[in-house]
């Protein structure tokens, strides 16, 4: 949600809507391709098991989620450091 005020600060005016949209756009797909993705990593840790799947797959799927959160925490720290300045 605070990176939508960010959006706004960042692009000139007449391309706000724009910005904003491609950020809806790009969360709302990221979500969806990310649910995919975790149910394919989910398949091949565990999937050659009938019946539910192992907690290992569970754990592989919940350590991947978190190391894209780390990356994308240090990919937008320098922008936070880059703004509060300003």
């Amino acid at each position: 949600v605070l990176m939508f005020s960010q959006v706004r600060a960042i692009f000139p005016l007449h391309l706000t809507g724009r910005a904003v949209t491609a950020l809806n756009l790009f969360g709302i797909g990221g979500s969806a391709l990310l649910q995919w993705g975790l149910g394919v990593l989910i398949e091949a840790v565990g999937g050659t098991q009938t019946g539910p799947y192992p907690p290992g797959a569970y754990s592989a799927a919940f350590t991947f989620t978190a190391a894209l959160s780390l990356a994308a925490l240090l990919f937008y720290l320098p922008l936070l450091r880059e703004d509060a300045g300003a």
